[in-house]
Parts: structure tokens; sequence; C-alpha cells
């Protein structure tokens, strides 16, 4: 639980801040909502709100030029959304479907600067994202790029204020960012519907850069907007993926420390993280459980991802088919690639404590029950 804030070569690496893609009005929104800051590198701020005005004449001109002469097509009806608790597989389970060529998703470059996906300074943007981006995702070796496939949370918070990353960006008030941006708790009509917008907007303007082909999203936070994402897209698909809770557990208390470092704006010694972890875990889960029974049998579908390891090219064949997805013969020879490329790639090892077994099994023994997991 300690803010490395004084680590010079951390601090550098938040200068490049997912802020710096926002919407102005969106981040001048959030900026004076969460004041004070009190964690360095003030530079990062100040390049961030700089990046955000410099950005705005240029996200205004491709609204006009692109967006909204395209409005008149609507949003895809059905998308194929993979949601499932963060760590639990949901990456590789996008990069693998991601190689299908019947599928648009977004890259990296376009879920960070959402309004800014077309012309010469985002070419410019993307120069320079490249450069200063690392390799692999330091919390997993798991390799990320400009032109990667990835999560669509990041572009959602920049297009409007509910954003799971406030949780990161604003850590003093962590849950209550969560249970707002994810549960959607004491949120306002207007910022639900500003959600929904958000996601309608992204999904036309990829649908039209990609000519009107099937969308894929990944998003953990969406596992518990089931409801909201049916009646916005709704032919909208479903692959839900599990983990061996025990598994998750370790590797999502890895994960937040690098990702605080990344991108907190205020300190956070405060933070119990442990507690964190569990509490985001069973809130995520019973809301999906709740939420899953009210989605059509036929658009919705489970996997984990120790099937998805085990037998992917079974595993996969069988979500297709039970979605009546693409053939998936179609897809198999690109996945075959892939899975080729990732070589020896080896996941993290983790040890837990006696406790912390026994509060998992406390904690989350519905969940171990409900998937079938040894405890």
């Amino acid at each position: 639980m300690t803010d490395s804030t004084d680590n010079k070569k951390r601090s550098r690496q938040s200068i490049v801040h997912p802020l710096a893609g926002a919407d102005l009005s969106v981040y001048l929104r959030r900026y004076f909502a969460n004041l004070p800051y009190n964690r360095p590198p003030r530079l990062s701020r100040a390049l961030t709100t700089f990046a955000a005005c410099v950005r705005s004449p240029f996200s205004f001109y491709e609204w006009l030029r692109w967006e909204l002469p395209n409005r008149k097509r609507g949003i895809p009806r059905n998308p194929v959304f993979i949601v499932g608790h963060w760590r639990s597989g949901t990456t590789h389970l996008h990069n693998l479907i991601s190689q299908d060529p019947q599928f648009a998703w977004l890259s990296l470059g376009q879920t960070v600067m959402p309004g800014n996906m077309l012309g010469p300074a985002t070419r410019l943007a993307y120069k320079l994202l490249r450069r200063k981006l690392p390799k692999k995702r330091s919390f997993d070796n798991v390799r990320i790029g400009v032109d990667a496939p990835q999560e669509e949370e990041i572009a959602l918070g920049n297009l409007c204020p509910l954003s799971y990353f406030n949780c990161y960006y604003y850590p003093q008030k962590f849950e209550e960012n969560f249970r707002r941006s994810v549960l959607l708790e004491n949120t306002t009509e207007s910022e639900r519907v500003s959600l929904s917008n958000a996601y309608a907007r992204l999904a036309g303007k990829l649908s039209f850069l990609n000519g009107g082909k099937q969308l894929l999203f990944k998003n953990p936070a969406s596992t518990v907007r089931l409801l909201l994402l049916k009646e916005l897209f709704p032919d909208a698909k479903f692959i839900h993926i599990v983990r061996n809770p025990y598994e998750v557990f370790s590797s999502s208390l890895k994960r937040i420390n690098p990702m605080l470092n990344a991108f907190a704006w205020q300190k956070y010694d405060h933070l119990d993280q442990e507690t964190i972890v569990i509490n985001c875990y069973r809130n995520l889960m019973k809301q999906y459980l709740e939420q899953a029974p009210q989605i059509p049998a036929g658009d919705i579908i489970e996997t984990s991802y120790e099937a998805i390891v085990a037998s992917p090219h079974d595993e996969l064949a069988r979500i297709f088919e039970a979605l009546q997805l693409p053939d998936y013969e179609t897809s198999k020879g690109h996945i075959s690639r892939y899975l080729e490329s990732l070589g020896d790639y080896q996941p993290n090892k983790h040890t837990l404590t006696p406790l912390q077994i026994e509060r998992i099994e406390t904690e989350w023994g519905f969940a171990i029950d409900h998937w079938n997991y040894r405890r």
C-alpha cells in the first residue's frame, strides 16, 4: 500500500496520461470535480490539459466532417461484447477473436483518442504514442501497441464522465468511483444517458471506419452493464469468461499498484488494496449473476480461461456456434498464427497466504461454488 510517488522512473511513465485524449468539456468537468490533486508529477497534469486543448478543434472538425453526416446510418445492432472480471482472461480471449478479419475492434490509439480517429493530426499523435508506450504491460507482460486491440473503457471515459478508470485517476475515492462508474450506484439519469450515448457514438464511428463489419468489444466494467447494452444494441451477443478465483485475486492484487503508479493524480497510501479486490469482485459477480438470466439464452455464453488455454480452437468453435457468429473455420488459420506468435509466454505465478485463502473462500465462496472451482 505504498505510494511510490518519489520513484522518478515511475513518475515519468505517467506523463502520457489517457485523459490527454478526452473531449475537452469532459476533461474539464472531471478535472474540477476531483480537486485537489496532491500527487506529482505536475508536468503530467499540465501536458494533459495542454493536449486536451490542442486536440479540441481537431475533434470538432472530425465530428463535423465525418460523425455528423453519418449519424443517419444509425448504430450497429449486433456487437459482440467480451465481459468478465479483470484478470479473468478477457484480454487473451479478445486478442484471439480479434484475429478474425470478419470483426472490427478498437485499437489502443482509438480508445485513448476516441474523438480523433481520422486525419493527419491523429497520425502524428500515434507516432508520439509509439515512442512513449512500453512494449509490455508491467503487471503481466502482455504485449501492447498503438494498433493492438484494446478495451473501450478508456474511450468511454474520454467521452463521458463515468469510467472505471476514475478509480485510478482519482483514488482518494476509489470505492465510491467504482460503485458509481461500474455498478452505476448513485448516478443520475443524465449520467447513465451520457454513458449510453458514449457507447453509441463509439460503436457508430467504429462501424463507419470499418465498412460495417460486426464489432467486437472487450470490457470488464461492462460485466454489469448487460441490460443497458442490450437495450442500446438489441441484437448484442455476450461472452462471459471466468477464471479460478484464487488466480484472479492474486493477479488483481498485483495489478493495482502499477495502475495507480501510472495514472493516479492523488495519493493512494490510504487504500486497503486487498479489501478493494475482495469488494470489487464480490459486487461485480453478484450483479452479473442477477443480470445474466435476463439476457436471452442464444445471446450469452460462458467460458473459462482454463478451457480457452487448454483447447482454444474447440472452445472458440463452441462459442461461435452457440452465438451464431460467422463461420469459425474462416478465422481458424488467423488464430493459429497468433497462438504460434506467443511463443513460450508464461503467465505470472502467484502465492497466497492462509489468511488470504480463508478470506477468498468466505467472501467469494458463492462464485467458487457457482463455477465449480475447487476450494
